[in-house]
């Protein structure tokens, strides 16, 4: 009765087991099977995965920001002369060293610039002004600069974030409206 009972036990623990591993699974608690839910973002989610947890983002903003850059081509190029995957201009990429053609490092760089962004200015929506309009727009601005391209651009990265913090921190970064504090 004894063996009956332990095997019983060794059971119920494995089915547990099991279940709890699936429910981490589908709520993206294992590193394998993670996603940014972005469209689009497949060949780059471990990139995503890795910088987001380097700097202390949530991948999905990083997708995000892909998503509106360059539509995950790490070959596009915009008429102003960004380039790749997170559209570096070329000063910007060789102050920071890194080759923006070279998804890895494109999404290493701009996770980077992102979170000192979101340190500079302490809300994502200033931080992602400043992505696309530059630091300095945003500073003489004192929130998001009035280019409608930018306001866009930044409508566009909060939409597609949806209700999640931009970081992945326990202390959410999150709006000013636009206006600089």
């Amino acid at each position: 009765l004894g063996l009956v009972v332990a095997l019983a036990l060794v059971l119920a623990l494995s089915l547990a087991l099991i279940g709890l591993l699936r429910h981490l699974e589908h709520a993206g608690g294992t590193t394998s099977h993670r996603s940014t839910g972005i469209a689009g973002a497949e060949p780059y989610e471990q990139l995503f995965q890795a910088a987001g947890a380097k700097y202390g983002l949530n991948p999905r903003l990083l997708a995000a920001v892909a998503k509106a850059e360059s539509n995950f081509d790490p070959s596009a190029r915009s008429g102003a002369g960004a380039v790749g995957l997170m559209q570096f201009m070329p000063a910007t990429a060789a102050g920071m060293g890194i080759d923006p053609t070279d998804p890895a490092q494109a999404i290493d760089g701009a996770a980077k610039y992102l979170r000192t962004q979101l340190d500079r200015f302490g809300s994502v929506d200033l931080a992602l002004a400043a992505y696309n309009a530059g630091p300095g727009a945003v500073q003489r601005a004192g929130g998001i600069p009035p280019y409608a391209e930018t306001r866009n651009y930044v409508t566009k990265i909060l939409g597609l974030l949806g209700n999640q913090s931009p970081t992945t921190s326990p202390t959410l970064v999150g709006s000013t409206n636009g206006v600089l504090t």
